[in-house]
């Protein structure tokens, strides 16, 4: 029988494949997370590329909570985007991080992005159970959030199937936010791109951060959404520049 690694070759200093780099993100949060995180299964087998995705958490992490710290250290905090693939996830994952470990709060990462979610999945937890479920009655708030860590859960969309828009509007309608508030000390909402039912879920935030990444979306397209969000922190996401680009341009009024 043959041992050949059944990984697809690739050409010298071509580009890892997406799915390979995912799957390195989060063995590397596990890593991050320690023994108590649910088991991952990953086909990432390059412990360098899990180095460096390890190495990025962690600085990651770090630099959130210095905008934290700047914001005046909130204990609830929104993250959205104009656009998707903007970072909002991965900053809303490491600001949890931050408020876990660095802030040593007990914090729920919550996923409002109903249509797309994706926190269950990078956590290792179910993506059975969650906010839609919890919304509609069908389970208690305590049965829905999945703590992968002694100080970090997980709140997921839960099942949702097509019925987006109308989980949406039960959620905006709904005690959620208070009653999350009775389980931790401090919560991250990942929510949706700021469009249709996401500017209604930011506003459900106390505090609210806009990333951006450089490129992908016009300035008036952002002063549009800080408009609405009364001018919220900018989190400046793939800044070419020589320091931390998103943590110097945590700035309001962008």
């Amino acid at each position: 029988m043959s041992n050949a690694d059944p990984t697809p070759p690739r050409k010298r200093n071509a580009a890892v494949p997406f799915s390979v780099v995912e799957d390195a993100r989060r063995r590397a949060l596990a890593d991050e997370l320690g023994p108590e995180m649910p088991e991952l299964a990953t086909t990432a087998r390059n412990p360098l590329l899990v180095a460096r995705e390890r190495d990025g958490w962690k600085r990651l992490s770090d630099e959130c909570s210095s905008a934290l710290a700047i914001m005046g250290s909130p204990t609830a905090l929104g993250v959205t985007s104009c656009l998707r693939g903007e970072g909002r996830t991965t900053v809303a994952l490491a600001a949890a991080l931050a408020q876990s470990r660095n802030f040593g709060r007990k914090t729920i990462c919550v996923d409002f992005d109903l249509e797309k979610p994706s926190l269950a999945k990078t956590l290792g937890a179910k993506g059975t159970v969650g906010v839609a479920d919890f919304i509609r009655g069908e389970l208690p708030l305590e049965a829905c959030i999945q703590w992968v860590s002694t100080d970090l859960g997980v709140l997921g969309a839960g099942t949702v199937g097509r019925n987006a828009p109308r989980e949406a509007s039960g959620l905006i309608q709904s005690q959620l936010m208070e009653d999350i508030q009775e389980h931790c000390e401090a919560f991250v909402v990942d929510l949706p791109p700021f469009v249709g039912a996401g500017v209604s879920l930011a506003r459900l935030c106390p505090n609210v951060v806009m990333v951006v990444r450089t490129g992908a979306v016009s300035l008036e397209q952002v002063r549009r959404a800080a408009a609405e969000l009364n001018h919220p922190p900018v989190i400046l996401n793939g800044a070419d520049a020589a320091g931390p680009g998103w943590i110097r341009n945590l700035t309001r009024g962008r």
